[in-house]
């Protein structure tokens, strides 16, 4: 009797790894089903954007478009005579380079911006990686 426990509990095992086995198999046949009526669903909506798409692009076509002026009767034409009117250019903002050497910097403020010009320029060379 010793040996029939064993064997019993052996079955038992067997038995629920088993009924766990086929849980598993069943539950994996639903997921599939689930995941086909998705696909099936995805498919469906990818079908009916291109028809609007193509639909849409119907919509611009230059010939729908004309047809649809045509039938307005708005009576468009080209216009007959171009003018151009030509500006002169300003001349408030041209800058005499006399002009920029007649501002005083102190040596300090060279100093510092030369100083902060070499970090951005390092700064923008790694940027451009």
């Amino acid at each position: 009797m010793k040996g029939c426990g064993k064997i019993i509990a052996g079955m038992a095992v067997t038995a629920f790894l088993l009924v766990y086995y086929v849980q598993g198999q069943i539950d994996l046949v639903r997921v599939s089903y689930v995941l086909d009526q998705k696909t099936r669903l995805k498919n469906e909506k990818e079908e009916h954007y291109r028809q609007l798409k193509y639909e849409m692009e119907q919509m611009k076509s230059p010939r729908l478009l004309e047809n649809k002026l045509g039938q307005l009767k708005f009576n468009l034409a080209l216009p007959e005579e171009i003018r151009v009117i030509r500006i002169a250019s300003p001349t408030a903002w041209r800058v005499d380079a006399s002009a920029m050497e007649a501002v005083p910097v102190s040596p300090f403020a060279e100093k510092l911006t030369n100083f902060l010009e070499r970090w951005v320029k390092v700064a923008q060379a790694k940027t451009d990686v």
